[in-house]
């Protein structure tokens, strides 16, 4: 199987930055323990605090999809419920 790259683009409303970066954190050393996980890195925009990007790459695309419904991102997701205003997800493969 190819592996797969993820880009995720979240937008954190700016009242709410330093209240998720701890939860972030805590989504980025779970995330790194799970199966198939072979990148997982959180950036922060220099000039835009509140866009968060997560570059990540997978073994597969079922194991980046275990990933999806595990306990660690459950929790990240209502821990940082209204925090994040919009989260963009691209699925990509290394090209040629």
């Amino acid at each position: 199987m190819t592996e797969l790259t993820i880009v995720a683009h979240i937008q954190v409303d700016p009242a709410h930055v330093a209240d998720i970066k701890p939860h972030f954190d805590d989504l980025v050393a779970g995330t790194r323990t799970e199966d198939g996980c072979i990148t997982y890195v959180l950036h922060q925009d220099n000039d835009d605090p509140g866009h968060f990007m997560v570059y990540e790459t997978w073994t597969n695309r079922p194991l980046w999809q275990d990933h999806m419904v595990a306990p660690c991102l459950k929790t990240f997701q209502s821990r940082t419920e209204g925090m994040i205003t919009s989260a963009v997800i691209h699925e990509m493969t290394v090209a040629g």
